[in-house]
């Protein structure tokens, strides 16, 4: 009996899975070029900066989604979170960009504001691979970083 129950729980630990979406891409870019294209893009998806470190050319960013509910009076709000890191490549000479894409519910408890990650939603995952794409293609410059096209700012998100 003990065995089968610790067999059951080891398996049961297995399956666990991310509540994020990451995506790492590469480009022949300039990483200067590819984190003043990031930072251009969060603004322009609406997302708040809350976090921002030049030097290692790491950007965090977050917008509050209205269509993430939950029926529940301590809720406060849905929101997704990017978070943006550009390394320069090793030897290949290849700039990498490392995108996480999260989402969260905040809620209002006895304890003060709780955050509780969710699956990342299909919003934040779409805005992930916008900055992706406007950041790695040629047509990319640091004088003119990628801007979102029309097609990708959200009506809810004005």
């Amino acid at each position: 009996m003990f065995t089968g129950l610790l067999a059951g729980s080891v398996l049961a630990c297995g399956h666990a899975t991310n509540l994020y979406s990451t995506q790492q891409v590469s480009t022949a870019l300039q990483p200067d070029s590819v984190f003043a294209c990031a930072r251009a893009q969060l603004k322009s998806l609406n997302y708040s900066q809350t976090a921002l470190d030049i030097g290692d050319h790491r950007v965090a960013a977050k917008v509050k989604d209205p269509n993430l509910t939950v029926s529940d009076v301590q809720f406060r709000g849905g929101y997704n979170a990017i978070e943006v890191k550009v390394d320069a490549g090793g030897a290949n000479g290849q700039t990498d960009l490392k995108i996480t894409a999260r989402t969260y519910f905040e809620y209002f408890t006895q304890r003060g504001t709780t955050l509780e990650e969710k699956d990342a939603s299909e919003d934040v995952k779409r805005d992930s691979h916008t900055i992706a794409d406007a950041c790695t293609s040629a047509g990319s410059s640091e004088s003119a970083p990628g801007t979102a096209s029309p097609d990708t700012i959200r009506p809810d998100r004005m």
